[in-house]
């Protein structure tokens, strides 16, 4: 499978060892956020890196941060694990936060009750807070009762949340506007509203605003009633008959 490998270094021999083995990236959980050798080396690394805030000040993540100026892509990680973590300690919202104050990607560790239908679901809030990473556990068996088994799925549910979360990270695209896509432009010309005339207006006449109306009319071309100004006491160039679009050639002096 073509899959990255994060390993989650808890000291420095560990983290050592691992990054010799050509690992793809480095967790590091919110113990060593104050933890300077930890931050420095997994910096010099040059891979991503994701750095837990769990229960942590802002001026502690700053202070961190500022110990990794040649990182690689860091990622803040937003969760902290209570065995399991109670919804009212979950605070996704925070992500928002995260994002807005340091301008980086934010992930959300996820460690509410397994047992409870909104763990299935509740990286759906994640997603739309902006996080961009998602951890989760996973155990074979939760009445084990292994390590962390609080909040892991078993395999079966863990396969329909995969599968719910990339669904659900498809609709929600990408943050801030692009250039329209095929679709954008479809639901345009279908939906925006242009300047038609109202009634029959006889060439020669001066446009008044009795004479023309807003409706969509599936097109781009002439006028949107926002340009109303630049077709109100214009001369038709010719009879214009009810319902036409009035564009720049229905215009005498356009």
């Amino acid at each position: 499978y073509d899959i990255d490998v994060f390993v989650f270094a808890y000291d420095l021999p560990s983290l050592e060892f691992a990054v010799r083995q050509g690992i793809d990236g480095i967790k590091l959980s919110s113990a060593d956020l104050s933890n300077p050798e930890m931050l420095e080396r997994a910096a010099r690394s040059g891979l991503t890196v994701t750095l837990g805030t769990g229960a942590s000040t802002l001026d502690e993540v700053s202070q961190a941060l500022a110990m990794m100026p040649d990182a690689g892509p860091v990622v803040l990680m937003h969760g902290m694990q209570n065995f399991p973590t109670v919804l009212d300690d979950a605070h996704v919202s925070r992500i928002a936060l995260l994002r807005h104050v340091f301008g980086l990607p934010v992930g959300y560790q996820d460690h509410t009750d397994a047992e409870l239908p909104l763990s299935r679901v509740i990286d759906l809030l994640a997603l739309g807070y902006g996080a961009g990473y998602l951890e989760k556990h996973i155990t074979l068996d939760r009445s084990e009762k292994g390590t962390d088994y609080q909040a892991a799925l078993e395999p079966a549910e863990m396969i329909a949340y995969v599968a719910t979360m990339r669904e659900a990270a498809r609709a929600a695209g990408s943050y801030g506007l692009k250039p329209f896509s095929d679709s954008d432009i479809q639901y345009r010309i279908f939906q925006k509203k242009r300047i038609v005339a109202s009634r029959r207006i006889p060439g020669g006449t001066r446009i008044t605003r009795d004479h023309v109306a807003f409706l969509r009319c599936e097109q781009e071309a002439g006028f949107s009633p926002m340009q109303l100004d630049q077709v109100l006491g214009k001369a038709a160039a010719g009879d214009i008959e009810p319902y036409t679009l009035i564009d720049t050639a229905a215009l005498a002096d356009a």
